[in-house]
């Protein structure tokens, strides 16, 4: 399979852990990710370093998301609740666990490694019925 075409297969779970602050496109990868875990029990698990800075890496350079998240908040709380509330939510997404969890990452010339807090989120997908043609899927979301 190759690594471009990865959304257009079912999967029972996803991962997706420190991208969504590393990607161009979070929404549409969070989208990706929505319609192609299994409805019936399929997980998705999200790692996110909360407080929120998207940025990507190009070389030895950093850029700007194009599409940065909006998540609201200055505090980890706050901004985990605008990310399950105002982002995860509303895409269809149905939370079965949230934890905060340290997340170590390289460091650089000041420090040989940063303590960060990273937030794992497991989640499944609201009832919704869709057809699939030609491994696309036309999907509506039922909401009771």
């Amino acid at each position: 399979m190759e690594i471009d075409n990865w959304h257009e297969r079912a999967y029972d779970a996803i991962t997706c852990l420190n991208v969504l602050d590393r990607c161009h496109e979070p929404y549409k990868l969070l989208q990706d990710m929505y319609n192609s875990v299994k409805t019936n029990g399929g997980t998705v698990i999200i790692a996110l370093v909360l407080p929120y800075h998207g940025s990507v890496e190009g070389g030895q350079s950093w850029a700007p998301q194009k599409e940065p998240l909006k998540i609201k908040g200055y505090s980890y709380e706050q901004q985990l609740s605008s990310f399950i509330l105002d982002i995860l939510e509303p895409m269809g997404f149905e939370l079965n666990l949230a934890t905060k969890v340290p997340y170590l990452c390289t460091g650089d010339i000041q420090a040989r490694y940063y303590s960060l807090s990273d937030s794992l989120v497991s989640l499944k997908c609201q009832t919704r019925a869709g057809i699939r043609v030609n491994n696309v899927v036309f999907s509506l979301r039922v909401l009771i």
